[in-house]
């Protein structure tokens, strides 16, 4: 059989036989054309002891089309091409970014799951977008506009990718404006009466206020620490995975939220204080419980010494602000503004404070912190005038 060799059979083409070595055999069959007029065509390489051996695999491998072709099937609809993303994407992402995903598409994209590939314009992605309840109130119901137009992108780009479909319809729709709200903040009056306070309460929430408002850390940061990751001799903190949560699983630790959010940071003296009597604290408790304390070596637990829960910093400081009237009502991450507004005012550099964020770009920080930005080049003129009329006087 030395070349490519066509088989019939009742006037019909089944496939072709192609002998490329000693018993190797390159056995091909087609079936038809998908939507996008593509030839669909299935390959496979056997050995076989001779011609009529590899004729008899071809009818095998023939009789076995329509299971190839459930398997093989390119997405046709919206709902499809969720699938193939969701299996040969989001899969790979980390498990907070899947949920995110997973409740973008359930709770706005679903709906027009049936609608075939080969019909969705940039008028179908404007009318889903626009779809979008009004219920929530103008920020949320933006950033949610903004999040679905990211995602049906993402989808299509990917399709686009695999070959089935020939241009993105996101490409022709105008992303939707999306602005940050003002970050809340703390000024420096209030945050003595919080120190005043906070120093009176339990070591762990001590330890959660100053590792936000004096390293920048996320909830989800302060949570994921181990003790290996404070490295005393040398005042630094190893920023190395963040806590989320799943319903299925509870608190879990995951990579950080990007590259820039691994970072080592400078060990304030009033941390690491404070993060000596917490483990001195701990040690003695763990002691106490012997076999029932699980040591995993974390610096936030539970009673039994497994991981705190990621919500608990956010109860804890809540507990706080109703056991203390005379404070200004924020959430916990008003302390991470916080520190980032302090750093802004005192002159440190916008690439500088977003390293100490680990925001993954230098734009995100400055999206954030626009007003914070906008308040301090206010001050530099106003002081820098105020200098220049003192020398001139």
């Amino acid at each position: 059989m030395g070349g490519m060799v066509i088989i019939m059979q009742d006037r019909r083409k089944i496939g072709s036989i192609n002998k490329i070595s000693e018993n190797k055999y390159i056995l091909r069959i087609s079936s038809g054309y998908d939507d996008l007029g593509r030839r669909i065509q299935f390959s496979r390489t056997i050995t076989a002891g001779n011609d009529t051996a590899a004729e008899k695999e071809l009818h095998k491998f023939y009789n076995e089309k329509m299971k190839l072709m459930a398997e093989k099937k390119a997405p046709s609809s919206l709902n499809d091409l969720y699938n193939e993303f969701t299996k040969n994407h989001v899969c790979n992402l980390r498990t907070t970014t899947q949920g995110y995903y997973s409740d973008l598409w359930n709770n706005y994209i679903k709906k027009a799951g049936c609608l075939k590939l080969s019909k969705i314009t940039p008028l179908t992605i404007k009318m889903i977008i626009d779809g979008i309840s009004s219920r929530q109130n103008n920020y949320s119901c933006d950033r949610t506009k903004k999040g679905v137009y990211g995602m049906l992108f993402t989808m299509f780009k990917k399709a686009k990718m695999w070959g089935v479909i020939e241009n993105n319809p996101c490409e022709n729709v105008e992303p939707p404006k999306y602005k940050s709200k003002e970050a809340k903040i703390y000024n420096t009056e209030q945050l003595e009466l919080i120190i005043s306070y906070i120093l009176k309460e339990d070591l762990r929430l001590q330890a959660i206020f100053f590792l936000s408002v004096l390293c920048g850390l996320r909830r989800s940061e302060i949570v994921g620490l181990k003790w290996d990751d404070i490295d005393k001799p040398a005042n630094k903190i190893y920023v190395r995975r963040a806590a989320a949560k799943a319903k299925e699983i509870g608190t879990y630790t995951d990579k950080t939220k990007n590259t820039k959010s691994t970072r080592i940071l400078p060990l304030p003296e009033t941390v690491l204080s404070i993060l000596d009597r917490l483990y001195n604290e701990q040690l003695i408790d763990s002691q106490n419980k012997g076999d029932i304390w699980e040591d995993e070596n974390w610096l936030f637990t539970k009673w039994d010494g497994t991981i705190m829960n990621v919500d608990r910093p956010t109860e804890l400081w809540g507990k706080f602000l109703k056991k203390y009237p005379d404070l200004p009502k924020t959430n916990l991450h008003a302390l991470r503004h916080t520190c980032a507004s302090l750093l802004i005012n005192s002159g440190t550099d916008i690439v500088t404070v977003g390293d100490i964020l680990g925001h993954a770009q230098t734009s995100t920080t400055l999206n954030i912190y626009a007003h914070t930005i906008e308040r301090s080049k206010v001050k530099a003129l106003t002081d820098l005038e105020a200098n220049i009329i003192k020398i001139s006087v």
